[in-house]
């Protein structure tokens, strides 16, 4: 009948149908060749398209002998319990094929549930992946589990017999003090709400803190004066391409308040690209009323360049002619200022030799403090 019906149709042409086996079909490239494929539960006729091997396939109405319907009307399907039923042409459905969710697995029942769903069926065990598409359930089915959910949850308008809770109230119950298992407060850390404990709330808390100075205390300085400190906490480069360029080492600095005397001392460890590069060390900050400060630094192992009387930022206005060693140089600069404006002091440096470096080290400080 399909031979008879493609013949009829003109899709054959002059080509000569070819048969065997799926894995026998010679490679596509020749345009209109025919392939019946024979093997037991998947016969199918094939076309070349001369890229590939395409399915044939032929209206219903064009094969001979064809009944009126597919299988004979009424049958029924042997996996699927469903009503007698027929496949109406010219929709027939190719075998094999299954109902999907329209119909039940064929040993299934819904034992006490007849009335409920109005089902024609008799109860017979079985299970459904999908109970509200095939059933019109808006609920699952009798075995299955609640999470619980927040408290005072309900389920409006159904009692525990339509739902197989066999362990739960009909509806409008609660469960009181039970928060759900897939709650995010359960798993999802968060800032607590702002609040506050009292001090003897903490066990042992208030002997602990019993020997402790108040944040506001200070130390005696180095100088023996009570102040502040500063601590540089990462290396500072200057290896300028011009010689003798101050630049500020960032991070070593203190405060000054207008009007406002203040002492301060700088050490500074520093390092140098060679013995044959010298340094010089100073300040700048805010305009001032009153400066008076020295600085002192290596010059050889035994000797020291010290610059005393100085009154101006920036000085002395020249490098010295070398270093003590390459690590282990200290550089001091001491003084009192009263600044006229408020404002910021910062150590400063430079170096002798263009693109040599000095390095102001880690660890350096300033010490100061009001004289006021």
């Amino acid at each position: 009948m399909v031979a008879e019906a493609l013949l009829r149709s003109g899709q054959l042409g002059a080509r000569v149908i070819m048969a065997g086996r799926r894995e026998a079909r010679p490679a596509p490239g020749v345009v209109g060749r025919l392939y019946y494929v024979n093997d037991p539960g998947t016969e199918c006729l094939c076309r070349d398209t001369g890229r590939e091997w395409e399915h044939v396939r032929i209206a219903w109405t064009m094969v001979s002998g064809r009944p009126e319907s597919l299988p004979a009307a009424p049958h029924t399907h042997t996996d699927y319990a469903a009503l007698l039923h027929t496949h109406a042409p010219p929709d027939p459905v190719l075998l094999p094929h299954n109902h999907d969710a329209l119909y039940a697995l064929l040993a299934h029942g819904h034992a006490n549930y007849a009335e409920v769903h109005g089902h024609p069926y008799a109860p017979t065990v079985h299970v459904h992946d999908y109970a509200a598409t095939v059933h019109g359930h808006e609920y699952a089915a009798l075995v299955h589990t609640h999470a619980y959910a927040a408290e005072g949850h309900v389920h409006p308008g159904y009692a525990a017999a339509v739902h197989g809770h066999n362990d739960y109230a009909i509806a409008g119950h609660a469960h009181v003090g039970y928060v759900a298992i897939t709650d995010m407060r359960l798993s999802d850390a968060r800032t607590p709400t702002a609040h506050a404990h009292p001090q003897d709330d903490v066990t042992g808390l208030s002997t602990a803190l019993s020997g402790k100075a108040d944040a506001s205390h200070t130390h005696p300085s180095s100088s023996g004066l009570s102040g502040s400190r500063v601590v540089l906490t990462a290396d500072v480069t200057n290896n300028n391409a011009v010689a003798n360029t101050m630049q500020d080492v960032l991070g070593l600095s203190f405060p000054v308040v207008a009007n406002t005397r203040t002492w301060f001392r700088f050490l500074i460890p520093y390092t140098a690209a060679a013995i044959t590069t010298g340094s010089r060390w100073s300040i700048n900050g805010p305009a001032v009323s009153f400066l008076a400060y020295r600085s002192e630094y290596g010059l050889t192992t035994t000797s020291r360049t010290a610059n005393d009387g100085l009154a101006a930022y920036n000085l002395p206005a020249l490098s010295n002619a070398s270093s003590p060693a390459t690590a282990g140089n200290l550089a001091e600069i001491e003084g009192i200022i009263v600044a006229s404006a408020s404002g910021t002091v910062v150590a400063r440096f430079a170096s002798e030799v263009a693109s040599s470096a000095i390095v102001a080290k880690a660890g350096a400080y300033v010490e100061y403090g009001s004289l006021a």
